[in-house]
């Protein structure tokens, strides 16, 4: 059980670590940040118009 659980958390601990830089990057970067909300919304109103 504890294993598993520091397992979890490494795991955890690795994504933010990858995911932080990505974020920061995209928020130095207007046109890629613009082009990725532009395909969220998208996709929301895909699922939106699906129901």
């Amino acid at each position: 059980m504890c294993c598993i659980m520091v397992y979890k958390i490494k795991v955890y601990l690795a994504v933010l670590l990858f995911l932080v830089p990505i974020s920061f990057f995209i928020a130095s970067n207007p046109p890629l940040h613009n082009l990725l909300s532009h395909q969220q919304l998208k996709s929301l109103q895909q699922t939106h118009d699906s129901r």
